[in-house]
């Protein structure tokens, strides 16, 4: 598991930059997360947590790189 534990409704985004997301569950292993992409069409994935950055609700939306 990751260095960091997150909670449903926390914002995350990947370490390699993204935009934010939101964690939506997790099955002991891994993180689903949900977003809006830019046709602001509702997304899904899962994701292992070496992968996520928790940031704040209030930081601006855009395409962050960390």
């Amino acid at each position: 598991m990751g260095n960091e534990n997150f909670e449903v409704g926390d914002v995350v985004v990947l370490k390699s930059g993204t935009t934010k997301m939101t964690i939506e569950g997790y099955d002991g292993e891994e993180y689903d997360c949900v977003w809006h992409n830019v046709n602001d069409e509702l997304k899904q994935h899962t994701f292992n947590p070496d992968l996520l950055k928790k940031v704040d609700d209030d930081t601006p939306l855009g395409i962050y790189k960390t």
